[in-house]
């Protein structure tokens, strides 16, 4: 601590491909990246880049009263699997889904993924991660 200011230091490393697609083509299927409650879709990157390696479209999204969301609120799922569905209906229009379609989420979205998947068929595949912090 400085001055009651409490420093930290950060390090991160990534392997960034020569040229980066906004979607990639080849990609075998799309996961949704839910965060937990009280940050927003920074909080799912680490997984975003180790999947986007494996092949995986990701999808990273700020839930309801999260980062630059418009909503003010949170539903505890009630109003955000619809939002997720919705979501998933606009990507498969404009022809951006690769199916099948999974969902992993952190602690809030990982609750908020076993109640997507419950209220909806439209995940095939779901891998619901939760990580409880002490």
């Amino acid at each position: 601590m400085v001055r009651g200011r409490a420093r930290f230091k950060f390090s991160f490393r990534l392997n960034v491909p020569g040229r980066v697609e906004r979607l990639d083509s080849r990609a075998a299927s799309t996961v949704l990246l839910l965060h937990g409650y009280g940050v927003a879709q920074f909080a799912m990157s680490p997984w975003a880049l180790r999947l986007a390696q494996d092949g995986w479209r990701c999808v990273l999204v700020d839930l309801r009263g999260h980062g630059k969301s418009t909503g003010k609120r949170i539903y505890f799922g009630t109003q955000e699997a619809r939002d997720l569905s919705q979501l998933l209906d606009t990507l498969a229009h404009d022809g951006q889904l690769a199916t099948p379609v999974a969902a992993v989420g952190e602690s809030y979205g990982a609750a908020l993924a076993v109640r997507w998947k419950a209220s909806s068929h439209a995940l095939g595949m779901w891998w619901p991660c939760a990580v409880m912090r002490c």
